[in-house]
């Protein structure tokens, strides 16, 4: 042999020695796992992030997968595989329509029963045997008309199925009970989901109703409405047009078709329709982060099952949450408050409340995972937990009076964030107390400013004895008679003090028990968070109310060791409601201003201390209310 031939032999046998190693190492599919098939609905995306999808899976044999486990499914967006949150098996209901086309060939008897008695009887004990737990209905079509509509109840719908007896043998064939049963199903369902199935029992069409029948077959496969057909004929009608008319029509929709001749047993409708009462609803948590059109799939891997659904399409729209200032305040005035009496005065209040409000412009509200507060562009508070709606600015930095830009900036649980615009805010910080009123303001102070009038007094009682004994010594002037008058009718003169602002109604020794009227206005307690107290309104329905921690010179008694027993006075006047300082130790304020006895005016939405009592000054109809502002204590007395 030449050595040409030899390396010929040896080239094949060594190419013949690779493809066999390829062969054996390349893995091959379980020859037992088989492929199925998945019909995958749009998405639902109401409720972004989460997204809800419905779909179908069936085996390679078309029966549906009945029980689908989570771990067996994956979902795919965009090509990524995400998370699924849940799945469940659905029985939405199925809507089942009974179409019936009689003819005079149905009658044919076999051991004296017609074959339309056949299939009747097989009717009405398949749906006898039915529940009626699921939201399933009913139908009968026929040639004359639509005899049961959606019928919920089994057992009426096979009542229904025995009373329906045509006249077979002067019966003619027509599309009238098929039509209407399309026309039926193509109305819509009352459940979501629900699916629609036609059982068309028939005899062989004619040349004119067999050329008709393709549009029909095209309009059910549009429609997603499965049709079965039941054939009454002579043995020898398969393969004859009529019968391939009919095969077509129950392929193309996804049915089945079966030849009745009389002899053989009917199929069981449940063995049909068993795979078309259910779905599987699963859910989601989206990637997605921009507006734009997307891909879902699912695969479902099994150990004798594979199947991926086709790419589905759908479009999504997102857009960032909208924050802003809910009622932002315009000025805010400081005032300078005694904290203690021991140590100087502090500015306050050492915060303010500051709300927002989020909106989401792409419909679809999510969870928030921060919000920040910006004052002059540097973040003044955060929240990383709930509420995201809620800042409290802290002032004690303000040692100026000025004007501060506010900015609020909340992201979402996806991580879209936006910036609401700079409002102007600004804020009054007045002047620092300093020589006699700092010292007066403190405890220390106090008792000096007490010491210091009471060695003023002292010396004044000194002088005026003094005087009086001067007074004494001096010789006596004649002094003319006056003339005698009556005691009752003397005028007496009672030196008074400054003119108040008011005229007192009313006395704390009135009765209490008075007749109620409606009334106008009222005081709301309020908590140490400054959250209304129920249960403790006082209705503003007498001329004068006055307030205090003694029962017997208040009307209205206030528990509270910062309470004098008799603290202020409440009065109604033309011009409306003014509140006065009747001596109290701890002061009566006003949106945090010390009212003096004297006196000042209420508006709806004030602020009221006696003590370290608070309430809020409310009026029944009221207008617009006052912008609260704090103001260095002045007393106005001169």
């Amino acid at each position: 042999m030449k050595p040409e031939t030899h390396r010929r032999i040896f080239h094949t046998i060594g190419l013949a020695l690779l493809a066999l190693s390829v062969i054996l190492t390349h893995p091959q599919p379980a020859s037992a796992q088989q492929a199925g098939r998945i019909i995958l609905l749009p998405p639902n995306t109401q409720a972004f992030p989460e997204i809800e999808f419905t779909f179908e899976a069936y085996t390679a044999s078309g029966q549906f997968l009945p029980d689908l486990q989570p771990n067996q499914l994956r979902v795919l967006e965009n090509g990524q595989s995400q998370p699924l949150t849940a799945l469940d098996r659905l029985e939405p209901g199925l809507q089942f329509i009974v179409a019936i086309n009689p003819a005079p060939l149905m009658a044919t008897q076999v051991a004296g029963v017609s074959h339309y008695v056949q299939i009747q009887g097989a009717l009405q004990v398949w749906v006898t045997n039915l529940g009626s737990e699921a939201p399933n209905d009913y139908s009968l079509a026929t040639n004359t008309g639509l005899q049961v509509i959606r019928e919920k109840d089994p057992a009426a719908f096979a009542e229904a199925l025995g009373a329906y007896n045509p006249d077979l043998l002067n019966a003619q064939a027509a599309l009238v009970s098929l039509t209407q049963a399309l026309d039926l199903a193509s109305d819509p369902n009352p459940t979501p989901n629900m699916k629609r199935a036609i059982l068309y029992v028939t005899t062989p069409p004619n040349a004119a109703l067999q050329q008709a029948l393709p549009n029909l077959t095209n309009r059910a496969a549009q429609m997603g409405v499965r049709i079965y057909v039941w054939m009454v004929a002579p043995p020898n009608a398969a393969g004859t047009p009529a019968a391939d008319v009919l095969l077509e029509m129950a392929g193309r929709t996804g049915g089945e078709f079966f030849i009745f001749t009389g002899s053989e047993p009917l199929p069981n409708l449940e063995t049909y329709l068993w795979s078309q009462r259910y779905l599987y609803q699963g859910r989601y948590r989206s990637a997605l982060q921009q507006s734009g059109t997307a891909s879902l799939q699912i695969e479902i891997q099994q150990e004798q099952l594979q199947a991926l659904s086709p790419e589905t399409p759908f479009d999504l729209q997102i857009q960032p949450p909208n924050p802003m200032f809910l009622a932002p305040p315009v000025r805010l005035e400081q005032q300078w408050v005694q904290v203690s009496r021991t140590e100087a005065p502090i500015l306050g209040p050492p915060s303010v409340e500051v709300r927002i409000l989020v909106e989401f412009p792409d419909g679809r509200p999510r969870e928030l995972r921060l919000s920040r507060l910006y004052v002059d562009g540097a973040v003044a508070a955060e929240n990383t937990q709930p509420p995201f709606d809620v800042f409290r600015w802290p002032l004690t930095a303000y040692t100026e009076s000025g004007t501060h830009q506010l900015k609020v900036e909340v992201e979402d649980e996806i991580g879209l964030r936006r910036a609401s615009i700079n409002i102007p805010v600004e804020v009054v910080v007045p002047a620092k107390p300093s020589g006699l009123m700092l010292r007066l303001m403190t405890d220390r102070g106090l008792q000096t400013g007490l010491a210091v009038g009471a060695a003023v007094l002292v010396l004044g009682v000194v002088f005026a004895l003094s005087a009086r004994r001067i007074l004494r010594a001096l010789p006596r002037l004649p002094q003319k008679r006056q003339p005698t008058r009556d005691p009752l009718t003397q005028v007496v003169r009672i030196p008074q003090e400054a003119p108040s602002a008011y005229t007192s109604v009313a006395s704390p020794s009135l009765p209490r028990t008075l007749i109620p009227t409606p009334a106008k206005a009222y005081l709301q307690r309020l908590g140490e968070d400054g959250s209304p107290l129920s249960g403790s309104i006082i209705p503003l329905t007498q001329p004068e109310i006055t307030f205090g921690s003694d029962p017997a010179q208040a009307i209205q008694v206030i528990d509270s060791p910062s309470v004098s027993p008799l603290h202020a006075r409440l009065v109604t006047t033309s011009e409306g409601y003014r509140l006065a300082d009747a001596g109290s130790v701890a002061g009566t304020w006003l949106n945090y201003a010390p009212v003096s006895s004297l006196g000042a005016r209420l508006e709806h939405g004030d602020l009221i201390h006696f003590g370290r009592v608070s309430f809020r000054f409310q009026l029944s109809r009221p207008g617009r209310a006052r912008t609260i502002q704090t103001q260095p204590y002045q007393d106005n007395l001169e």
